[in-house]
This record gives structure tokens, C-alpha cells and sequence, in this order.
């Protein structure tokens, strides 16, 4: 079986730092900056504010954990990663970061650990929804664990109308471990939103700020040919290119409906 983190981006390559996504580069010059300006549209479109109880769903390393905290006073911010390293580093600086409470491992916290229902004022995900098999349960965990008028933000990809998916781009998603059968179109995506327990459905595309941004930022810098781990980056590269083809990659936002 392979590793969680085999296909994760090697960061130290780029600029080392605690941020690691696609960044949005519409007002960013560097990596660990386009970072967190993606992680702020998560935030903001979750209208976080202060004394919130936030679920953040696939942290990755924690940088998110503490812009919620920090950026957005939230009083207390629970999480779950899939990548055990991440889980192990959060938890091993969690002691001095107030106001991150729990950071579990996502292949047994769902099932060993069920979070308290209806409990939470925001669930937030940053560039990681994509990866579940199907955003159905990912909906539902939300739904379950948001009070009545909570918010769901989070990023991911939605397919073009009419749009036909290379074979080519549909094998580059599942070597990245995303399940092209389950991208919607925005109709699909809304529909399934509002079965889930959500309305007041908003989607922002974000290509030009997400996808392109990347591409550019790692085609003006230089390979660094003799590290086979530049193959990740320069690939990742590519593949962002090549999605804009057949999808858009989105900000979804969506309010629980008031029981």
C-alpha cells in the first residue's frame, strides 16, 4: 500500500515554510504567501469571527489551525489529517498553540471518535476536498457536526459543462490521487449540497488565481535537475495546466439549514 505522503509536494523546494497548497496568487509574490491568502478565502467565505468552534477537515501540517486562531480569534479549532507526519507534527507543538484542542488521524478518528453533533459555527477544508473518493461524505460529516445556520467552506474541483476528460488528464488525477468520477458539474454540486442539509450555495471559481497562479510561479523558477523530487513540482505544474481543459477549481460556501 502505498504511503500517504508519497505524493506530497515537496514544499523545501519551493520556499520552506508551515503552508502547503496550490496557493492563491492574485496578491502573493511567494509560496508560503499565496498559501495563506488561500486559506484567508476559506476563512472569509466561512464568515469565521471570534469566539467561533471551528472543524478543520485534512489540516495537512496545521498552518491553518493557527491562522483561525490568530487571524480569526477563533476559541477553539478541532481537526483531522489523513497523513500520519502531519498528525505527529501538529500534535507534537499543539501544547503551545491555545485554542487548537483536538488533531486526530482521519482513517480512524470518523470511526473511533465521532464529533460532537451539531456543535461546531464553522467547518472549514483548504485544497483537500478533492482527494476524498466522494465529497458525499465529506457533505454529511458537515452537515452533522454544524449547528443550524453554521458555515461549510472549502476548495475543490468542478467539472465544465460538455467538458470531455482526456485519458491522458484522467490518468494524471488518479496517479494525484483524485477520482475524476466524482467531480461534479455545479448543478450536481449544488444538488448535492442542498440533499445534504445546506442552501444559500455559493461557488467562486478561482482558476486564474489557483491553477494558473501556480503554473507561473513554478515556471520562473529553476529546476533543480539533480533532485529527482522536482519531477512533483514540475508535474503538479502540468497537471494544473491541463485541468483547465475539463474543470474549474472552485470555493464552495454554503450555510446548514436552521432546523
Amino acid at each position: 500500500m502505498t504511503s500517504p505522503d508519497f505524493f506530497d509536494l515537496p514544499i523545501d523546494l519551493l520556499e520552506p515554510g508551515p503552508w502547503s497548497n496550490l496557493g492563491d496568487w492574485s496578491q502573493a509574490e511567494s509560496y508560503q504567501e499565496a498559501c495563506r491568502h488561500l486559506a484567508a478565502r476559506v476563512g472569509k467565505a466561512a464568515h469565521l469571527k471570534s469566539g467561533n468552534l471551528v472543524l478543520d477537515i485534512a489540516c495537512g501540517i496545521g498552518a491553518s489551525l493557527d491562522l483561525w486562531v490568530s487571524a480569526y480569534g477563533a476559541a477553539r479549532v478541532d481537526a483531522v489529517e489523513f497523513r500520519p507526519s502531519c498528525v505527529s507534527a501538529i500534535n507534537h507543538r499543539r501544547a503551545a498553540s491555545a485554542g487548537i484542542a483536538v488533531v486526530g488521524d482521519m482513517r480512524h478518528y470518523w470511526k473511533d471518535h465521532p464529533f460532537p453533533r451539531g456543535a461546531y459555527d464553522a467547518v472549514v477544508s483548504v485544497d483537500a476536498a478533492y482527494h476524498f473518493g466522494s465529497l458525499r461524505p465529506f457533505i454529511s460529516l458537515a452537515a452533522a457536526t454544524l449547528r443550524p445556520g453554521g458555515r461549510l467552506a472549502f476548495t475543490t474541483i468542478m467539472r465544465k459543462p460538455e467538458a470531455t476528460v482526456p485519458l491522458l488528464l484522467n490518468m494524471a488525477l488518479r496517479l494525484a490521487r483524485v477520482n475524476a468520477q466524482h467531480m461534479y458539474l455545479q448543478h450536481d454540486l449544488t444538488n448535492e449540497l442542498a440533499q445534504g442539509g445546506f442552501d444559500h450555495c455559493h461557488i467562486e471559481i478561482l482558476d486564474t488565481q489557483v491553477l494558473s497562479g501556480f503554473e507561473k510561479f513554478v515556471a520562473q523558477l529553476s529546476p533543480v535537475v539533480l533532485n529527482p523530487r522536482w519531477w512533483q513540482i514540475s508535474g503538479t505544474a502540468r497537471l494544473c495546466r491541463s485541468l483547465l481543459q475539463a474543470y474549474h477549481y472552485v470555493l464552495v460556501s454554503a450555510e446548514r439549514k436552521s432546523i
